[in-house]
């Protein structure tokens, strides 16, 4: 059964999250997870990614305003993006298949 796709964020639309992008851009810093160099001048090169992804960041409670934070934020090239994004997804999904109740004290 194919992946059932949702729109984007709303918090990953916002004049904010397009600023941090910028300032993450002109930083010029390597993927925050492999180390290879980052091709910033391609719109698709790299990812703002957290650290503490959203979705978890929301089940242990964190306000928007946290979880939009720099000090969550790192920028990650496409592979490793996607890689921890699955990773993460796929986790949930097996979670809640297997009727797990998520706290963060799990993590």
């Amino acid at each position: 059964m194919p992946a059932r796709r949702r729109g984007r964020d709303p918090a990953l639309t916002t004049r904010a999250w397009e600023r941090d992008k910028a300032w993450w851009r002109n930083q010029g810093l390597p993927c925050q997870i492999c180390g290879i160099p980052l091709d910033y001048r391609k719109p698709r090169g790299w990812h703002l990614g957290h650290i503490v992804g959203r979705h978890q960041a929301r089940r242990m409670g964190w306000t928007e305003e946290q979880i939009a934070a720099r000090s969550n934020q790192r920028p990650e090239c496409v592979r490793c993006s996607t890689r921890a994004g699955a990773r993460y997804g796929n986790r949930v999904r097996g979670a809640v298949a297997r009727g797990v109740v998520w706290s963060s004290s799990r993590w």
